[in-house]
């Protein structure tokens, strides 16, 4: 009975020493990637990107895991699975069930993220005298971790200590970041070869430095590193790479170098510039523009683009300009001096005798004919007893006569009350006395506004020609102040902004812009900010921005139709009538000073020097929108009404009419709608109050948002 368990013992000992083992037979990356788009699928589940591992083989039923998490393994046929790891993994193992046998398999190689690679396992005979024998080679590296191949073939990971039959062997070792090492040992049955192999970094440093100035951002490959000059360049890849620097104001300069393993590299790079050096002085002290823009008083210095450009300077009326056209690298100083240039202005009215009063001077009564005035614009005011005053912004210009040709509007007494009596009365704007009121007021659409303790009432109402009513009656009966609403636990604010007249447009700026006209406007209310992405998707439930990354960050990529539809769902939600304000509500809003007398060019300001205050414009922006409400107000304490994204208005485009108008609405219907202020990549010119943009309603941009408005 004993012989016969021993026996046994001994046969199932050969038969295990005889049992097929499985081996890895190779292991590589896909150069041509087919299966980049399982990857493209896990992105979007994993939110960054992972590596995939195409592993064929013809066993089954076994279990795969690693030292970093495997998420995931499906089949593609009956002899390929789709692997996706962690690209930290480094050992992935293997439990073969039918075999009940394991595999650890170092890898040999760093996984790359959104990278594939291929593998194959395969069972091999497993020589029995083999597994008998003492170790005849041990391997160590300087660092371990190296992968060890025998005559092209894997065998472990140093450090590693193992049996090879007898005979030559080109033993090579691998390991990621550094220089493959390799060679030739002979293995023999008795003696014990020792290998100690230290490996060289597959490596090298750059310091990059630039002249004649510094503080170029520096790409390696086409591809942006972070860093700008001076800095330091480490880990590159032994071999050659395209070294490039590219700063504003010069031209983007490039060197090819080659590195050798652990070498540190010193490169300078001169850039050629792609500017001019420019400085303006005047004579005598004058105000300086460039291509229409004002830059300083005196004196000023600073770069330019290559191009042709017009410096003007302008002291009181007196002017000189010289136009240059500038050169790469050229150093240009130049001297203006103003001299004493003369027009004449030929002004007339209907009725004659008004008198004339030039920037708030009584010069004359019409007609009149004045000779040898400066060059320069003038605030020309004509007032006649009983008809309403007239005002004009006129420029004479050198050698030329100017015609200012005014026609006077008269108008008739009207009566206003009020329940109660005793109200504060208000006509456009200027107070005129209480209630009730019996006086004189000129043709033409008026906004009347009653106010008593805290309480008041405002309509437009319109005094023509002949006919109509001429007694208006009020109930005081409103509370127009500021306020809080609230969607969906988002708060936002609204300003209570009055009514009243301003000149409407540009006679100096884009031909949409013109002409200047009179516009009176009723109250309204106006949120203090552009619709930020917080409200939208409290109300809307999703976020269409492109830029993301902050809830107070304004919302953008976005139709004038989409836009529609959240406001009807926010006046659900509110049980209020918010709205797209009109193009007059918007630039009165941006410009004009509650008092109606003072507007600006840009909102808040008057001179692009100071703009960068109050707006995200593209000197500024880096290429993106901002937080609202991190610049300044404008005087109505409205935040980025110039800048960060342009506004939807309620109008379809139309153009200006050239008399005085009253709420307009714009066109009844049309194909373009109207953004209003500019955007984070538009130029200073065009975050002005008065510049028009047009879209259609179905289109969308990154740089176009909203702004609510609601009626009194």
């Amino acid at each position: 009975m004993k012989r016969f368990v021993s026996l046994l013992l001994f046969f199932f000992f050969i038969v295990a020493l005889l049992y097929p083992r499985i081996e890895v037979k190779y292991f590589r990356k896909l150069e041509n990637d087919s299966i980049a788009t399982l990857l493209k699928q896990r992105k979007d589940l994993f939110s960054k990107h992972y590596s995939s591992i195409l592993l064929e083989s013809k066993l089954d039923r076994f279990v795969c895991y690693s030292d970093s998490t495997l998420l995931d393994r499906f089949p593609i046929d009956s002899q390929a699975y789709c692997l996706i790891v962690n690209p930290n993994t480094r050992i992935l193992n293997f439990r073969f069930l039918k075999q009940n046998t394991e595999l650890a398999f170092p890898l040999p190689i760093a996984l790359e993220r959104n990278a594939s690679y291929e593998m194959s396992l395969e069972e091999v005979e497993q020589v029995a005298a083999k597994s008998l024998q003492s170790p005849n080679v041990t391997v160590h590296s300087q660092p371990e971790g190296a992968t060890v191949y025998l005559n092209s073939k894997m065998v472990g990971v140093t450090p590693l200590s193992i049996y090879q039959q007898p005979g030559k062997y080109v033993w090579k070792l691998k390991l990621s970041g550094y220089l493959n090492e390799s060679g030739m040992v002979t293995l023999s049955e008795t003696e014990l070869k020792q290998l100690t192999v230290h490996l060289k970094p597959n490596s090298a440093t750059v310091l990059v430095n630039t002249t004649p100035e510094k503080g170029a951002q520096v790409f390696v490959d086409g591809k942006k590193t972070g860093k700008i000059t001076p800095c330091t360049l480490e880990k590159l890849t032994v071999g050659s790479h395209l070294i490039e620097v590219r700063k504003f104001m010069y031209e983007n300069e490039s060197k090819k170098i080659k590195l050798s393993s652990g070498e540190t590299q010193a490169l300078m790079i001169e850039m050629n510039p792609d500017f001019a050096d420019v400085t303006v002085n005047t004579q005598p002290h004058s105000s300086i523009y460039i291509n229409d823009y004002f830059k300083s008083n005196g004196y000023w210095k600073g770069r330019l683009k290559p191009g042709t450009y017009k410096f003007q300077a302008f002291n009181d009326a007196v002017a000189d300009s010289e136009t240059v056209k500038l050169q790469p690298a050229q150093q240009l100083n130049l001297v203006l001096r103003p001299t004493n240039l003369k027009g004449a202005l030929k002004v007339t009215s209907n009725p004659n005798q008004a008198i004339v009063k030039i920037d708030g001077k009584s010069v004359c009564q019409t007609p009149a004919l004045l000779e040898t005035m400066r060059v320069g614009k003038y605030h020309v005011e004509l007032s006649i007893l009983g008809y309403a005053p007239y005002s004009e912004l006129v420029t004479v210009f050198p050698n030329k006569t100017t015609v200012l040709n005014a026609k006077l509007f008269n108008g008739r007494s009207v009566n206003v009350t009020s329940l109660p009596s005793g109200a504060n009365i208000y006509i456009d704007g200027v107070y005129k006395g209480k209630t009730p009121f019996k006086g004189k007021m000129i043709y033409g659409g008026h906004t009347v506004r009653i106010e008593k303790a805290g309480v008041e009432s405002e309509r437009l109402v319109f005094l023509p020609p002949a006919g109509g009513e001429t007694n208006f009656q009020f109930k005081v009966n409103q509370i127009f102040r500021n306020f809080t609403d609230t969607a969906s636990n988002c708060t936002f604010d609204m300003v209570a902004l009055r009514g009243g007249v301003f000149q409407m447009g540009s006679e100096s700026g884009e031909s949409a812009e013109k002409p200047v006209h009179t516009v009176s406007i009723n109250s309204f209310y106006i949120s203090t900010t552009e619709v930020t992405q917080e409200l939208w998707v409290s109300v809307m439930g999703e976020n269409p921005s492109t830029f993301i990354g902050s809830k107070r960050l304004p919302v953008e990529n976005i139709t004038w139709d989409r836009a529609q539809q959240f406001i009807i769902a926010l006046n659900k939600l509110t049980g209020k009538k918010y709205r797209f304000p009109t193009e007059a509500e918007w630039e009165y809003a941006a410009s004009t000073a509650p008092n109606g007398n003072t507007q600006t060019i840009w909102a808040g300001v008057n001179d692009d020097f100071s703009l960068s205050d109050y707006a995200w414009f593209d000197v500024n922006s880096r290429k993106k929108t901002h937080q609202v409400g991190t610049k300044l107000p404008n005087v109505n304490g409205l935040y980025d009404m110039s800048g960060n994204v342009s506004e939807w208005c309620s109008d379809w485009y139309d153009t200006y009419p050239n008399y005085p108008v009253y709420n307009p609405v714009g066109a009844i219907i049309g194909m373009y709608k109207v953004s209003r202020g500019g955007s984070w990549y538009r130029t200073a010119r065009n975050c002005r109050v008065y510049f028009r943009d047009l879209n259609s309603p179905s289109s969308k941009s990154d740089n176009i948002g909203l702004r609510l408005v609601m009626s009194q």
